[in-house]
């Protein structure tokens, strides 16, 4: 089994099972590396996304809300 380091810069979690134990890949995050990330990161990258919608960003088309 491959042990996988969480991506988020000067974060110490790995995982040999990230699928179960709750780790997310994301892509064309930016200004975030693509790969994966341990759980706490992941949930506050989610978080962080959510509020930028809330203020009226992050899509570039409202239809996308949809």
């Amino acid at each position: 089994m491959q042990i996988k380091k969480c991506t988020f810069r000067d974060c110490r979690a790995t995982t040999a099972q990230p699928g179960k134990d709750g780790w997310t890949y994301f892509a064309d995050v930016k200004p975030l590396a693509d790969g994966l990330y341990c759980p706490v990161h992941a949930h506050a990258m989610e978080q962080d996304a959510m509020e930028q919608v809330l203020q009226g960003g992050g899509f570039d088309d409202p239809d996308d809300l949809d």
